[in-house]
């Protein structure tokens, strides 16, 4: 990106603080993901939108691994959304792709843009797109079943050290996902104990 002059400031979103510290003179974006992948934190949106208004900042949030069936960004005040149609969206496994959601203004703008830079999908892969969101709704229910059976089953597991994810009440924003989102996805995370404990020894070594 600092070929095209655009500065990028690495901040924690999840901590709102530390994205209004981080906002200088000449920030234009605030670009989050939520959940986040692959610990699966989860982004305040509706705090996130609140401080990019004050500044007067665009606010794209990626929120490939909820997609719309769980999270609907816009709906708390977010101003674009963006979702890699290559996972849940396509289902398949055999496209690769993107989505963009905003206003009317702002896809206009942005289709003269892509004419410049291109990136338009071909007519073969949006077929192929439009089928796998005909069943999206049904998978994503057996993804988010299937999800928080697995995390329930790992959080018990003897060998497990720790779970991520945030349909679990053991997770630290829980709450902040109940709000949120209808559900919480099929992505898992874990932390296994003898792994953990191997890498210790090493580290003393």
């Amino acid at each position: 990106m600092p070929k095209f002059g655009v500065e990028v400031s690495l901040v924690d979103a999840t901590n709102l603080g530390e994205v209004e510290n981080a906002i200088k003179t000449n920030t234009r974006i605030i670009y989050a993901e939520t959940p986040t992948n692959p610990t699966l934190k989860i982004v305040d949106l509706s705090g996130l939108a609140s401080i990019a208004r004050k500044h007067g900042i665009t606010t794209i949030v990626d929120s490939t691994l909820a997609t719309p069936c769980n999270l609907k960004p816009i709906n708390f005040g977010i101003n674009v959304v963006v979702h890699s149609a290559t996972k849940y969206l396509g289902g398949h496994n055999d496209i690769t792709a993107g989505i963009v959601c905003s206003s009317k203004e702002f896809i206009q703008n942005l289709k003269r843009n892509r004419k410049i830079f291109g990136g338009t999908l071909d007519p073969a892969a949006a077929w192929l797109l439009l089928r796998g969101l005909k069943t999206l709704a049904l998978r994503m229910e057996r993804h988010n079943q299937n999800g928080l059976h697995v995390a329930k089953f790992l959080e018990k597991h003897p060998k497990v050290a720790k779970v991520y994810y945030p349909g679990l009440p053991s997770h630290p924003q829980h709450s902040l996902a109940k709000k949120q989102m209808r559900g919480y996805g099929g992505v898992v995370s874990f932390e296994i104990k003898e792994i953990l404990k191997r890498q210790c020894g090493l580290w003393k070594v």
